[in-house]
């Protein structure tokens, strides 16, 4: 009697957290990276043909600080009406848009005694510039200061002249990085080599758009599923698993304290006789 061989689908889902609580080990500072050692190992048996991995979705807090104490959260300020300053403004550590900015920078002036509106930011949606509205004669802003905010608002980290006329508007002389972050990307020691990103590959296997407010959460499911091999996996007990979380320019990511977390499948097909 003869036998028949054909090859069926196999799959393995697997959801990954960087909460602790969840069984993730290693969580970097910056909560981009993060290891799970797995209580099961995965197994792909060695005769596996095509093994592949994906992202099925995604969950990650859109809450990476664009404003980092230490590294770009000062100006300093001065004024003749009222007389105060010059004294340095700090922003908090946070993700801000020039809304936000402005509410900030309102409560930061008050605090300091300056008028709260001395200083207003805007977004120009036609240059993505930040224009910024000096209230009175003789406000001087001094973008040179250590830490300066100026990069994030498109601004030449220099002093500025100090304004000659009521509601006197500058523009910022480069385009505004707010917000710093567009996309996401997704990394996994499961896979072969992953996406080339430019000329690099880092082991990315999906790209996150930014399509949700400051501080909401993104839920994704890619549309399209795109698939990546991962052969070393096939003969091999996997007992742990690295995940990364990426920045456009691959960077490892800020997540802000927040937790993130991926689903991913491996997939193959096995050959059988009856």
């Amino acid at each position: 009697m003869s036998r028949t061989s054909f090859l069926i689908d196999r799959s393995i889902n697997i959801t990954l957290s960087s909460d602790p609580a969840n069984g993730s080990s290693d969580v970097t500072a910056n909560g981009a990276v993060f290891n799970v050692d797995l209580t099961q190992p995965i197994e792909v048996p060695l005769d596996a043909v095509n093994p592949q991995i994906e992202l099925l979705g995604a969950s990650i807090w859109w809450t990476v600080p664009n404003v980092l104490v230490g590294t770009n959260n000062q100006i300093r300020i001065q004024t003749t009406t009222p007389a105060v300053g010059p004294t340095i403004i700090s922003f908090p550590q946070g993700l801000y848009t020039v809304a936000d900015l402005n509410d900030q920078t309102d409560k930061l002036l008050r605090q300091s005694g300056f008028d709260g509106d001395a200083i207003i930011w805007d977004e120009e949606g036609s240059t993505s510039k930040v224009k910024m509205t000096q209230k009175t004669i003789g406000t001087t802003v001094d973008f040179s200061v250590a830490n300066s905010i100026a990069p994030l608002l498109g601004f030449d980290a220099t002093p500025r002249p100090t304004s000659t006329v009521a509601n006197e508007e500058v523009t910022s002389e480069n385009i505004a990085d707010l917000p710093p972050i567009h996309y996401f990307h997704v990394a996994t020691s499961l896979v072969d080599e992953g996406a080339l990103i430019g000329n690099k590959k880092r082991n990315v296997i999906a790209k996150i758009p930014v399509n949700v407010p400051a501080n909401h959460q993104i839920n994704f499911e890619p549309r399209h599923r795109v698939k990546y091999q991962c052969q070393k996996l096939a003969g091999n007990l996997v007992r742990s698993i690295e995940m990364v979380l990426y920045d456009q320019q691959l960077r490892e990511v800020n997540t802000g304290g927040e937790y993130w977390s991926a689903v991913l499948m491996i997939s193959w097909k096995q050959l059988v006789t009856a």
